[in-house]
């Protein structure tokens, strides 16, 4: 079965990287959709985790570890 929020939330990404979103649609769009009811919390978590360069991501990780 479809899917929509797993479809919404790769094209966000994928969009972001591509250079089709700024950040700042990808946070629009992505409060719209929780908004609507197509996301859950998790679901733009998700998302903004997916958008954030990898050193970030990384840097955080070990921040939580100390």
């Amino acid at each position: 079965m479809f899917n929509m929020a797993e479809f919404l939330k790769t094209n966000l990404i994928r969009g972001y990287w591509d250079g089709s979103f700024t950040k700042t649609q990808v946070n629009i769009f992505s409060m719209n959709y929780l908004m609507n009811g197509w996301f859950v919390q998790s679901d733009v978590d998700e998302v903004l985790e997916g958008i954030q360069p990898k050193e970030e991501v990384e840097g955080e990780a070990e921040q939580l570890l100390n």
